[in-house]
């Protein structure tokens, strides 16, 4: 694996100063080409250059040879380091990035200073839990989505999740899941949803990935239909949440914002790709407004389920990270999976056939195709609109999953059947 070099602006408590080394240069480490939102790698590789026990804040910038990253050092010192302490206004490019507002506003945990508020919070949440912490709270991913952080304790291990504003509702949801569907969601056991943090018990270690045989699939599948199918009944919970309600209209109006509006994909795709885009228009509006006779009622749609978020314990599925999630058409939920291919036969079977009291098994396999043809357009949609509302200079972290939607969209097949990167 190719290794990428990372510059640190390595900041203290108080975010005025950061440190350099005696020539005036920012610290560097060299790291494996991994997603820069897993801390660990850049912790483990400042603490043996360095002797420095940081934390993650924010990557600033990355390219496909160079990061850089901002970092605080909870306690003043550089004396296991050759560096010194610098005058931030040094830093001159950066500062604007370091200072930018709205990041501050939709991700506090890029901000000197909020790792300790955190991680008081869980010291106190735990103690009235009458639960023993064995250790401080550990980083293991950060970036504009969220924050992510465990602690061992007397209990065994518990996590840590902060949501930033533009997923404003999903500490509420994921209580709301803990509380509904507790055999299938991580426990939610202390949650502040002012600041849209919550400590979860361990979901295990076990992802659904190529390792788990097909068989197995289907009882996980049929466990996720009995949940959406269950979440029906709760749509006025899931609004005073503040699920937002996607479909029908979300792909009816993104057909027609590319329709009228192919400049905003300039730069995105290429003009080849986004002539196949269109080319294929008219046959996704068709199934889009088909949908909107479905005959399976709305409910909770994941918004982003892959086989990164989905656990097994005790050979039951565990269902995390509900972020993006809506009510919508439930379908969308597993034709949009990502991660590992299902056969139709095993959906058919498992997970449509729960829903039989709403139609034939002919009316929902011929529903499913609809949705799983449009799952590229939904999802591209639903990225679409995400992006009003993320600060601009963290759009770059998600802005290739957005691309990626958009390249799938003419293959017009549910997303595990599609071969990506």
């Amino acid at each position: 694996m190719k290794s990428i070099s990372c510059k640190l602006i390595i900041l203290d408590e108080t975010g005025s100063a950061c440190a350099k080394d005696i020539s005036g240069n920012l610290p560097e480490v060299f790291l494996s080409r991994e997603h820069h939102s897993w801390s660990k790698p850049i912790i483990k590789a400042v603490k043996e250059k360095y002797g420095l026990d940081i934390k993650i804040l924010r990557t600033l910038s990355e390219t496909q040879s160079t990061r850089t990253q901002s970092c605080e050092l909870p306690t003043k010192s550089l004396s296991t380091s050759d560096l010194i302490w610098d005058t931030l206004d040094s830093e001159g490019g950066n500062i604007d990035s370091l200072q930018d507002a709205n990041v501050a506003r939709s991700t506090p945990w890029t901000q000197p200073g909020w790792n300790s508020e955190a991680e008081s919070w869980v010291s106190q949440a735990l103690f009235e839990l009458d639960i023993s912490q064995i250790g401080r709270l550990i980083q293991h991913r950060v970036w504009s989505v969220s924050y992510v952080a465990y602690t061992e304790t007397n209990a065994g291990r518990i996590w840590f999740k902060a949501s930033p504003t533009h997923f404003a509702t999903e500490t509420a949801v994921s209580h709301w899941m803990s509380s509904k569907f507790p055999k299938s969601s991580p426990r939610v056991i202390a949650w502040n949803q002012t600041r849209n943090w919550m400590l979860m018990k361990s979901f295990g270690a076990r992802q659904w990935d190529e390792s788990i045989k097909q068989k197995s699939v289907g009882p996980y599948l049929k466990t996720l239909a009995q949940l959406q199918r269950r979440s029906s009944l709760y749509k006025g919970d899931l609004t005073n949440i503040g699920l937002p309600i996607k479909y029908p209209s979300l792909i009816t109006k993104f057909i027609d914002f590319i329709g009228e509006n192919p400049a905003e994909f300039q730069g995105m795709v290429s003009t080849k790709i986004m002539n196949q885009i269109s080319s294929v228009l008219p046959e996704l509006e068709k199934d889009a407004y088909a949908l909107k006779s479905s005959i399976i009622p709305i409910g909770l749609e994941h918004g982003d389920l892959d086989a990164g978020n989905v656990f097994i314990q005790c050979n039951n599925p565990i269902f995390t990270d509900w972020s993006d999630s809506s009510i919508s058409h439930p379908f969308y939920t597993l034709a949009s999976f990502w991660g590992t291919k299902i056969n139709l036969d095993v959906i058919t079977s498992y997970y449509l056939d729960e829903w039989s009291d709403y139609g034939s098994p002919k009316q929902l396999l011929n529903e499913y195709k609809s949705v799983g043809r449009t799952a590229a357009t939904f999802r591209s949609a639903s990225y679409l609109k995400l992006k009003d509302k993320y600060p601009s200079s963290s759009w770059w972290e998600l802005a290739p999953y957005l691309l990626q939607m958009l390249r799938l969209i003419p293959s017009k097949r549910p997303i595990y059947e599609i071969k990506h990167s």
